[in-house]
This record gives C-alpha cells, sequence and structure tokens, in this order.
C-alpha cells in the first residue's frame, strides 16, 4: 500500500474516519495490534506462510457483517467456516485457489465454504462459470513492492489480461460476498464496470489523498 503511495502512519481511529470519508481503508495489523510489531522481523526472515497468516484476518477490530478469506490450507476451508459463522457474519465466504493459492485463482477449479445466516454450503468455481478465462498462476507473478503497485494501476488504468481477471474474479467475489450482487458472475460484472469507468482508480486516488492528508494532520 506505500508503495502506492497510501500512507499507514496513523491511528486506528483515524482510519475510521478514513472508512467513513472513502468507503475503503486499509487496517495495518502492528498499529491495530501493536504487540505483532515483536514478531514482524522473524516473519520476514522465516519467508514462509505461518500461523499469523492464518489467524490475521480473524483478528480484524471491526465488527464485520461480511468477509471474504482466503487460505492456502483446503484442510482448513470447515474449519474457518465455523468460526465465521460463530462471529455472526451475515455473509462469508472462505476460498481456498486453485494450484494452492490463499484467493481465487484463474488456474482451474477453486473450492470454496459459504456461511450465509449460520448455514454453511459448499460450492467448487471454474472459471468459465463467471466468463473468465483460464490462466496458469504464473502469468500473475509480481515482483517487490513497487512492481507490485505498477501492475495494480496498470489494471486500474484499464489494461487487459491475466492480472486484470484475476482482479474481477477476487473483486467479484467480493462484491457478492457484501450482498451488492445476487451472483458471482454478476459481482465480476459489476467489478469491470467499476474498472473501466474510472471509478476504481478514482477510490484508489482518494484513499492516498485522505491518508496523506490525515498523517499530517496526526503526525
Amino acid at each position: 500500500m506505500e508503495a502506492l503511495g497510501v500512507s499507514l502512519d496513523f491511528s486506528p481511529e483515524v482510519t475510521e474516519e478514513i472508512l467513513e470519508q472513502n468507503g475503503i481503508a486499509f487496517l495495518f495489523a502492528p498499529h491495530v495490534h501493536p504487540k505483532l510489531k515483536q514478531i514482524m522481523k522473524v516473519r520476514r526472515d522465516l519467508k514462509i506462510p505461518t500461523i499469523f497468516n492464518l489467524i490475521g484476518p480473524l483478528t480484524n477490530p471491526v465488527q464485520l457483517d461480511y468477509q471474504l478469506l482466503g487460505i492456502y490450507r483446503r484442510d482448513l476451508l470447515d474449519k474457518f467456516a465455523h468460526v465465521l459463522a460463530n462471529l455472526n457474519r451475515k455473509r462469508a465466504i472462505v476460498i481456498h485457489g486453485a494450484g494452492g493459492m490463499d484467493e481465487a485463482s484463474l488456474a482451474g477449479e477453486n473450492e470454496m465454504v459459504i456461511v450465509s445466516e449460520g448455514e454453511i454450503k459448499h460450492i467448487r468455481l471454474q472459471p468459465e462459470e463467471v466468463n473468465l478465462p483460464v490462466y496458469d498462476n504464473n502469468r500473475i507473478r509480481g515482483g517487490d513492492a513497487r512492481d507490485n503497485a505498477d501492475i495494480l494501476l496498470q489494471v486500474l488504468k484499464g489494461k487487459k489480461g491475466a492480472h486484470r481477471d484475476t482482479v474481477l474474479l477476487n473483486a467479484g467475489l467480493g462484491i457478492y460476498t457484501a450482498g451488492k450482487a445476487e451472483s458471482i458472475l454478476q459481482g465480476v460484472d459489476l467489478a469491470a464496470e467499476s474498472i473501466d469507468s474510472g471509478s476504481a482508480l478514482a477510490k484508489l486516488e482518494n484513499l492516498i489523498s485522505i491518508s496523506n492528508r490525515n498523517k499530517k494532520a496526526v503526525g
């Protein structure tokens, strides 16, 4: 996020203000959970997923009604779904992507568990079902923070290809999870409209502006 120009140097209270103003915000874990600062270097040095990758999304301080959560371990799909049901999510999706991804993938079949009003349902999703092509996961391989920021900006500016289609799939799932679409396919279509209209890029630019303005206000 910092490579995109988003300031993360402010309190959780300011984050709430940004969310109210912009409809989107980023929660920087060390600010929300200060004790995590003590293990950040260890996590970076390990360079492998740890338990903190799994439990992090469950420690969100915001009382959520809707949540999309990706996990890299297929065997934990049910466990996480039940946790989200116990957290009283109105709707949540836990997803294990094709190729072991902790997000939806266009490489093949995605396994998902949908939690809706306490009920749990298993589904499988292929890219073709939402009118998206199949890509190998290597096609979306990124780089360092600057490289990844550039990739995202190109997507938001309308560049076609594997990165855009992967964004559409995951954004579409998020839109559907939040109850803003009647189906995942409709969610994907709405995500495409947001990018093509320039709305998604404008939202990011507004987040950059507001976050830096608030940083100065509290610095």
